[in-house]
């Protein structure tokens, strides 16, 4: 298990300060630029669940400060997904019992690493829901991806042939 991985695994189970940690310890250790942006997106949703994002201003300084470098671009942009989400529009709502008609069908078996950094709309049967979220991670091994949802809860290993042979995911 990587750095990243714990990190991702103590932001799903609430331990936000101890995953900003783990987070800042796999950006150091990171082999690529993918890895890089996933440490970074663990540091700024612990950071967002812990309250302490303000203005990009400040963020940007406290990161610098933190890092040594400024955030990737990619990491940035989730940074501003989060501190400007608009949760009246469907593609940021929470949950919505329709789905937004300008997302597309995901198709079985297509390559599913174009998902990455996209938006999607997955559907939970549960709670008969629709749920936006951006995939901020896909394993080709295993099929799976890490879902950030509006919310800011991560959701980890979900399995995309899975979802869209039941047309239970769209993307924008």
């Amino acid at each position: 298990m990587t750095a990243l991985d714990d990190a991702e695994r103590l932001l799903v189970s609430g331990s936000f300060e101890r995953a900003k940690g783990e987070a800042a310890a796999a950006r150091k250790d990171a082999r690529s630029t993918s890895e890089r942006v996933a440490a970074e997106c663990v540091w700024i949703q612990a950071e967002y669940k812990l309250g302490g994002l303000t203005r990009h201003d400040l963020d940007a300084a406290r990161m610098v400060t933190g890092f040594g470098e400024e955030f990737h671009r990619a990491s940035v942009l989730l940074w501003s997904r989060l501190r400007l989400a608009d949760p009246t529009d469907p593609a940021e709502a929470e949950g919505a019992p329709e789905r937004d008609e300008r997302f597309a069908a995901v198709a079985p078996g297509a390559n599913h690493a174009s998902l990455l950094g996209r938006t999607v709309q997955v559907f939970w049967p549960s709670e008969e829901t629709w749920h936006a979220g951006r995939v901020l991670r896909f394993d080709p091994g295993s099929g799976g991806a890490s879902v950030l949802y509006a919310t800011g809860d991560v959701e980890q290993g979900v399995v995309v042939d899975a979802l869209a042979e039941k047309g239970h995911l769209f993307v924008l």
